[in-house]
Formats: C-alpha cells, sequence, structure tokens
C-alpha cells in the first residue's frame, strides 16, 4: 500500500530565515547581559544556517517521511524544533559521533517521540534534521568511512550495537550499506558492549570496527563510535581522512543514500543474508577468558574474591552479560540490582537530559538509592563495594562505606573517582606484580603511564616513586593512543591508561615480548571492574578496605593527599540547545578574558587572586581536536590556572562530548600522619568551595 502525504507549499529560503529572526530575537530579548550586537550577529548566524540546511535537504531527495514532516513543521511554525533539527550538522567530536536524534524541550514530548523512534527507523511525526542522528546522517558519514576504507585497502567490517533507541536498526542499515562498497561485514546478533565490539574486531581480525551507541550521554542521544584494527579509535589524522572523504558534493551523496534506502526496501532480505552473524554469547565467553590474561596475582584472586560481597548494576546498558560471566568465572555471587541491569533504552530511572556518566552525582546516588530500595540499608552496610558500568561498558564506576572516623567529612558512603581508584590499581600493580617478580628493577626506564592532563598528579606522584616515565595528553582515548604509539615506537612497554573520568586500560608493547599483556587500545570498563575486583580481593586477604589503602599511599608512599574535584558550568544538565548556547559562548569569553588579565598580572608583584590564592601562572593547552563545529570554538584544550604550586590549580575546559565547561581543581597537602590527613581533608572542602564560588562568580558575571 503506497502511503498518501499532504501536499505543502514549496520551501522559500527567506520566508524561513525571517521567521527564525523574529523568533530568536524574542527568545533571546531577556538575555540582558549579552551586547545586542553579539545578539544580533548570533541570531544572523543561526537563522542563515538553519534556512541553508533546511534548504540543502529540502533539494535533494531525501525519504519522503522525512521530507513532509518538515514541511509540516514549518507550517506549523514549530521554530524551536526546526532550529534543534537544522542549526548545524553534526561533527566528529573527541571520540565519537553523537546528536540528540529528539529535540523537543519538553520531557513527555521527548518521551512519546523516542517511543515513536522505538517502532521505525522512519517516523513521520518526529522531526529530524542535519543536527540529529538518524538514517540520513548516519549514512553521510558511512559514505566518508567507506570511501577511506577503500582506500585503506580494508576488507572486513565489525558492527556492533547497545540498547539504545534504533541502535540495532541503524546496526543492520550501516551493515548492508557496507555490503554495497564490496566489504564483507560482520554483525552481532544481540546487543554487545563497546569491549566486546573491540575485542571481536581482533579476535575475528577483522580492519575496522564500528559501534553504534551515545557511550553516557542522555536518553535522547545515539552515535557512533570507530575503532582500528589495533583495538583503538582512528588518530585525528584517520578521523580529518574519513571526514575528507565524504565529499562535498552533498546531493549526490543524498541521492546515494536515497538510491540506497529504496533498494534495501526492494531487496532487504537478499542483503541481510549476505551478513556474517555474529554470535554475541560465544564472543562474551572468549573475551571474559581472555580478560583473565590480565589477573597479576591468581592464587590471591581465586583464594579471597568469593568472600567479597559485591553490589552491581549495569545502569541499564549492555553492562549485564560481560560482568555476570567475570562474577561466574571468579566464584563471586554479587547483588544485582534488578531495576537498573535489565536493558531499557528509555533509562527509566534518569530524566531524560540526565548524562549517564558514572562520576555524575545523581547516578550514582541513584544506584544507591535502588540497591537500598531493593536489599535494605543493611545489606548495603555489609558490602565491600557497588560497581557499576556506563552503558555501553567502557567506564567502571565504584561506591564503597567510609571509616567512621572519616565519615563526617566525607560521609557514610561515597563515591571513588576514577582518580583515586586508578592511584589504587597503579600502585597495587607495581608493587605487588611487578615488583614480586623484580620486573621493575630490571625495567623500570621502559615503563610508562599516559594520562589526560585533567587527570590527577597522584598518579604522576606514583610513577615517580617506582621511577617510570608519565605522560600527560589531552582528553580523549585518541590523543592518548597517539602518545602510546609513540612511546612504543621507542620500546617502552605501557602499564596503564588513565582518565579521570574513569576510563582505563592497559597496553603493554604488542612488538616486544613482555610480562606485560596487551589489551585493545580503547578504555574497557570491564577490564577496569576486574582489576579492582582483583584488588580488594588482594584487600580482603589483608584485612584493609580501599580506603585504608588509599590514606597508605597518602601517608607512607611520602605522596601526600592529593584532593581532585570536578564541577561543571552548568551545575546540572549540558547547554543542549541553541537558546543556551548563547550562555555557554559568553561564559567562554569571560574565560579568555579573565586569563588574560590573570597571565598579564601573574608577572607582576600583584597577582590576581581566586578566594585569597595568587594566581602565579598561566598555561594554555593547544587543541589538537578536529572538530568541524566551527561555531564560536573555544581555542583551547584547557587553561589552567596554577596557584602556589605546580600541584595546585585550576583548569578550566570546553567539553566536546557534552555541551558543558567543566572545572577541575587539584591540591596537594603534605601529611606526617593520621591527625593530618584528616585535617587536609577538611580544609581541602573549605578551600574547594571557596574557590569553585569565587570562580564561578567571576565567569558569570559580565
Amino acid at each position: 500500500m503506497v502511503k498518501k502525504y499532504e501536499v505543502f507549499e514549496p520551501f522559500q529560503r527567506n520566508y524561513v530565515e525571517k521567521k527564525m529572526i523574529e523568533f530568536l530575537t524574542k527568545k533571546f530579548s531577556n538575555f540582558h547581559y549579552i551586547s545586542n550586537n553579539n545578539k544580533k550577529k548570533y541570531i544572523k548566524s543561526l537563522s542563515i544556517d538553519t534556512a541553508s540546511n533546511i534548504e540543502k535537504w529540502l533539494s535533494c531527495d531525501i525519504p519522503m517521511g522525512f521530507r513532509n514532516t518538515i514541511l509540516r513543521s514549518m507550517k506549523n511554525n514549530e521554530w524551536y524544533e526546526i532550529l534543534e533539527s537544522f542549526n548545524n550538522e553534526i561533527f566528529y567530536g573527541t571520540s565519537s559521533i553523537r546528536a540528540k536524534m529528539v529535540c523537543s524541550l519538553e520531557s513527555n514530548q521527548t518521551l512519546k517521540d523516542l517511543k515513536k523512534l522505538s517502532s521505525s527507523s522512519f517516523c513521520d511525526d518526529v522531526l529530524q534534521g542535519t543536527n540529529t542522528f538518524n538514517p540520513v546522517t548516519l549514512l553521510i558519514f558511512a559514505i566518508g568511512l567507506a570511501n577511506h576504507s577503500k582506500k585503506s585497502r580494508y576488507k572486513r567490517i565489525v558492527i556492533g550495537y547497545d540498547n539504545r533507541i534504533q541502535s540495532k536498526s541503524f546496526a543492520t542499515m550501516l551493515c548492508d550499506f557496507f555490503l554495497t562498497f564490496g566489504f564483507r561485514t560482520y554483525l552481532f546478533d544481540h546487543m554487545c558492549s563497546s569491549p566486546e565490539l573491540v575485542f571481536s574486531i581482533k579476535k575475528l581480525g577483522a580492519d575496522l570496527g564500528v559501534m553504534i551507541t551515545a557511550s553516557h550521554n542522555d536518553k535522547r542521544f545515539n552515535g557512533i563510535k570507530v575503532f582500528t584494527k589495533f583495538g583503538g579509535q582512528p588518530t585525528y589524522k584517520e578521523k580529518n581522512q574519513i571526514v575528507h572523504a565524504i565529499g562535498n558534493n552533498y546531493k549526490r551523496n543524498l541521492e546515494l543514500i536515497s538510491n540506497f534506502l529504496k533498494t534495501r526496501e526492494q531487496e532487504k532480505h537478499k542483503l541481510h543474508s549476505n551478513h556474517i552473524r555474529i554470535n554475541s554469547e560465544e564472543i562474551s565467553t572468549k573475551y571474559i577468558e581472555y580478560l583473565f590474561n590480565f589477573i597479576s596475582d591468581i592464587p590471591i584472586v581465586k583464594k579471597n574474591s568469593k568472600k567479597l560481597k559485591i553490589g552491581f548494576c549495569s545502569i541499564n546498558g549492555t553492562g549485564y552479560k560481560p560482568a555476570s560471566k567475570l562474577f561466574k568465572k571468579l566464584g563471586i555471587s554479587p547483588l544485582y540490582i534488578h531495576s537498573m541491569i535489565r536493558p531499557d533504552p528509555l533509562f527509566s530511572s534518569f530524566k531524560s537530559n540526565q548524562i549517564l556518566e558514572p562520576s555524575n552525582s545523581i547516578v550514582y546516588q541513584k544506584v544507591i538509592s535502588e540497591f537500598v530500595k531493593e536489599y535494605g540499608k543493611k545489606k548495603l552496610e555489609t558490602l565491600d563495594a557497588i560497581l557499576f558500568t556506563d552503558p555501553d561498558s567502557d567506564r567502571i564506576g565504584l561506591v564503597c562505606k567510609v571509616p567512621k572516623h572519616q565519615q563526617h567529612i566525607l560521609g557514610k558512603y561515597r563515591f571513588v573517582s576514577g582518580n583515586e581508584l586508578w592511584t589504587i590499581i597503579l600502585r597495587f600493580y607495581l608493587q605487588n606484580s611487578l615488583e614480586k617478580t623484580k620486573s621493575i628493577l630490571k625495567n623500570q626506564k621502559r615503563f610508562f603511564v599516559v594520562k589526560s592532563f585533567v587527570t590527577s598528579d597522584s598518579i604522576t606522584a606514583i610513577c615517580k616513586k617506582f621511577h617510570i616515565k608519565c605522560v600527560d595528553g589531552n582528553v580523549g582515548f585518541s590523543s592518548l593512543n597517539e602518545l602510546v604509539k609513540k612511546n612504543w615506537s621507542k620500546n617502552m612497554i605501557n602499564v596503564g591508561i588513565f582518565e579521570e573520568s574513569n576510563g582505563y586500560t592497559i597496553v603493554g608493547n604488542p612488538h616486544i615480548k613482555s610480562q606485560i599483556k596487551s589489551h585493545f587500545l580503547e578504555k574497557d570498563g570491564i577490564l577496569g571492574m576486574l582489576k579492582i575486583l582483583e584488588f580488594l580481593s588482594y584487600a580482603k586477604s589483608r584485612n584493609t578496605t580501599l580506603h585504608e589503602t588509599l590514606d597508605d599511599i597518602y601517608l607512607n608512599d611520602g605522596i601526600g593527599y592529593y584532593f581532585n574535584f570536578r564541577t561543571q558550568l552548568p551545575e546540572l544538565g549540558s547547554f543542549d540547545n541553541v537558546l543556551n548556547d548563547l550562555s555557554k559562548f559568553q561564559i567562554l569569553d569571560n574565560v579568555e578574558k579573565f586569563t588574560k588579565i590573570a597571565e598579564k598580572r601573574s608577572k607582576t608583584k600583584k597577582p590576581f587572586k581566586i578566594a585569597n590564592y595568587p594566581i602565579l601562572r598561566v598555561k594554555k593547552y593547544p587543541s589538537s581536536s578536529n572538530n568541524t563545529n566551527i561555531r564560536n570554538q573555544f581555542p583551547y584544550e584547557g587553561i589552567r590556572l596554577f596557584f602556589d604550586s605546580s600541584e595546585n590549580h585550576l583548569t578550566i575546559r570546553s567539553s566536546s562530548t557534552e555541551s558543558k565547561i567543566r572545572l577541575f581543581l587539584q591540591l596537594n597537602f603534605s601529611c606526617r600522619n593520621q591527625k593530618d590527613l584528616v585535617e587536609a581533608k577538611i580544609n581541602s572542602e573549605k578551600i574547594k568551595t571557596q574557590v569553585i564560588t569565587e570562580i564561578k562568580r567571576i565567569l558569570l558575571t559580565n
């Protein structure tokens, strides 16, 4: 049956621009702290870009369902939705392409639209455009990926998907599209985690892997991650080549996509028969077996892991299957938070705009409350830890009980940050594994660690203690991987890649024989969980805890107490639409103005002070990103303000994964005993409040 569509007036660009200007002028009329000149420039830019992108689509052969929805939205004066859908084009960010699938500001409407999309690839009732993740924008990027892969003589591509809305539909569509280019395509028969997808690339000898996921972004988002045969993300150079391979002939690309979609509808079953199906259950089992190569002290783990009392949830994502296999192999019987392990593409425990990163306070507080709801407070008291993965399982989070004598400072139950986790894991690995075999004495000059520059310098301090090299890089594993490869070429062996946002892996050196196994070049929440469980087994054998071990590092290793704190602007959510993007751009302008003043005064006898702490030095980290979103980019990867030492500083960074401005505070205190340590923890909380309050006042004042 042929579907009938309404007939609308032809598209008129001048009319759309005029309507957009009227709409935006009214919306921005209350933005008194931004100059009228800047507002007019921003409104004009948005209106021109939006109208241009609509015209680009309507002048080409896009699916009729999309065309009809665009014209209907204009007829109904739904200018906000039109603006959100077409004001820009989705772009390759730090690690992936991610964008909203739906654009309503109303949470109820958002849920309705997501439910509609869950039943159809092309939904006539949901407006989608150049700035949303949809079949057309996915396949535009796929053209560049396919052209780049052809040029690189790739033959085999593995495709996986998570449990988000339309993820499976996007994956099968992408698989069919790559078949038309002559690639041999492998498709998972069920949803999988990002680490399992990356593992399958190496296991199957593929040239490329593609994961349909939006990682820890909220339920409105979906996206695509690309991985090379080395198990890592493409380099910045490769990302630029992929984007360049899309070409400039937009009309030809849309014609190619339209022809493919029509052919696919006619020959759907024929295309599907050419897929090589991956048994996700089998891959998952082999992946967990493979991970056991990374246990440093198997006797201790075998003897003590069964004694561990663990709670677990996967935040309704992909982590349950690999985690449950891991627990079973270790002999652990965890208490699963059942409301948060079942796959749920709507992430029903959270609001529409709630980011699902492990370190987000709302996320880990929800994990605790759901555990208590199911098992009660008494069971919570007995746990060694609650572990949880983000939706695609490339990050791991941990909550555990605080020792009684510090509960008045830190609370009874506390999220252990990535900075603290990786400090413990690195020190445990170096001291209790390599040192036992004397490997550290023989190879210390060949070992190295890589971390993002916003990850705690406690990692650097551990490296100094063991006389191994620590290299700082920009945020994002693609940046860190390039540093790893540079050190591989110098016959160096990696003993850890660390990100404060709870990302971790260990990659050794695949070109050198050593006792350190080579994992893939991508963060892995399941590997992180294994290393945490190994440490907890060791702690159990010594009748100690994670917090006691961390304090021991601060006191007895001569490292001192590292206080690391991360917050953001806005405090909740993100600048996730064009109506509040202008506020973000204003704040970033304030960052640059303030930085210039602080930098100038740092060279005088009257340095600028934040909460009575003088800024003695300013460091700007150059951006190496290939971010093609040119509208009002922040020119730096981050700006760091140093106080009275090289280890006491505040860093301001504009995130490219989520639209927000992050603030990172680090303080280091020398501590001789437990009393000093407790005082340092109390003082750091006070200083944090003063510094963050003052810097926010500066950045939010005009």
